[in-house]
């Protein structure tokens, strides 16, 4: 065997490889259509290289030449439809389609309308550098700062449009009848390569597969599934750090605990369905009243807490007691039932502690149950002049 014929199989192979994961990955793990897209481009690739080695098969050239780039112009199609919908947008849009379908056109009309060499085999190598180009832009645009494997998929995008350009621009070389020797550097270029940028491509697609589904079971994680905030564990994996800044800096922040009163009654009354209800609304009124600075979190059960920034503990203490009107304000429907909650707030300043967040929640949980013991329906706050050694509680109402 030629060593050509050695790099041809093992691109085969990796190209079947890559494709099996990805279709294990969207059967068994990863259920996502563009998990599935991805898996079908690299069966798509296996197709395409079975067909170049078998064109000697086909009895009109011509009609080998259609085939064979019609399924380059899909595995395109199929790359940059699985990166829209990982981004959230319409994986195939009647433009992508219908410029597939153009490019299609131009390379029938160059083979069999106006014949011309270079300008046949140019379009595929093209397109494919605007389908790369498509997908970093789809890549970069994402919300949020890009992830090691989104930088390390964009770098070898950005490689694959250099090398497609370059090959177009060899096949241009041409002219309009073949050239042998301009064929002969278009297939050496492709087969030095294509192998290693495909093959980085396809790792990075099954890394990107992997971290996705890693960032996912990390936000299940940290997030109560029930009212969509951040749950125990989120809230002190996100405030660790501002915790220990504002008690370095003295900053003005402050944490409140709130539970909703009487929420069992609320679940014998009314029943759980409802209960769950309540507390899907009492989270939206959270997050509709606090600020987008602000924290918010559910700690367990009926239990909440908000972590936000003030000028003074009396700034901190109107702002929670405005809450704690908006609560008693606010009327649940669930179903064909409706009724009113209320809630108990522990108030407590982040700069008068010199342990950690998780000291921090526990005074507030103490003010909380003083809060409930006095009534409920209340904010109990720290007094600024003695809250580092459990002091009497100021009662707001």
């Amino acid at each position: 065997m030629l060593p050509l014929d050695y790099i041809f199989f093992s691109v085969l192979a990796t190209n079947a490889m890559l494709g099996s994961i990805l279709l294990i990955t969207w059967c068994s793990i990863e259920r996502k259509p563009h998990t599935f897209y991805w898996a079908l481009l690299f069966w798509l690739l296996v197709v395409n290289m079975l067909l170049n080695a078998a064109r000697d098969l086909f009895p009109d050239r011509n009609v080998y030449w259609l085939i064979v780039n019609a399924t380059s112009l899909l595995v395109q199609g199929l790359a940059v439809g699985g990166y829209r919908y990982r981004a959230g947008l319409r994986p195939f849009p009647p433009i992508l389609i219908g410029y597939l379908l153009a490019v299609e056109l131009v390379i029938a009309w160059f083979t069999f309308g106006h014949p011309h060499m270079g300008l046949r085999m140019a379009p595929t190598p093209l397109s494919g550098a605007v389908a790369a180009l498509l997908c970093i832009r789809t890549l970069a645009r994402k919300e949020g700062r890009l992830r090691p494997a989104e930088w390390g998929t964009i770098s070898l995008f950005i490689l694959y449009t250099l090398a497609q350009v370059s090959y177009a621009g060899v096949a241009l070389m041409q002219g309009a009848e073949r050239d042998d020797y301009w064929l002969s550097i278009y297939s050496n270029m492709n087969f030095l390569m294509m192998p290693a940028i495909n093959g980085g491509l396809g790792l990075f697609t099954v890394l990107l597969v992997a971290d996705d589904l890693a960032v996912r079971m990390r936000r299940l994680a940290t997030t109560d599934q029930l009212t969509g905030l951040a749950n125990r564990r989120g809230f002190f994996d996100t405030t660790e750090q501002i915790f220990e800044h504002c008690r370095r800096q003295s900053c003005n922040a402050y944490l409140a605990l709130v539970d909703v009163d009487h929420f069992k009654t609320i679940n014998d009354r009314y029943g759980h369905h409802a209960g769950d209800s309540a507390l899907r609304q009492f989270a939206r009124l959270l997050l509709l009243k606090t600020d987008c600075r602000d924290i918010t979190a559910r700690m367990g059960g009926e239990e909440f807490v908000v972590l936000f920034p003030a000028g003074d503990m009396s700034e901190a203490s109107a702002k929670v007691e405005q809450l704690r009107r908006d609560i008693e304000a606010m009327t649940v429907i669930a179903g064909q039932q409706r009724f009113s909650l209320t809630a108990s707030f522990g108030l407590v300043s982040i700069a008068a502690h010199h342990g950690n967040i998780v000291s921090a929640v526990n005074r507030a949980d103490d003010l909380l149950y003083r809060a409930k013991r006095e009534g409920r329906n209340r904010v109990v706050h720290e007094t600024k002049e003695n809250a580092e050694t459990a002091p009497p509680a100021t009662v707001t109402q």
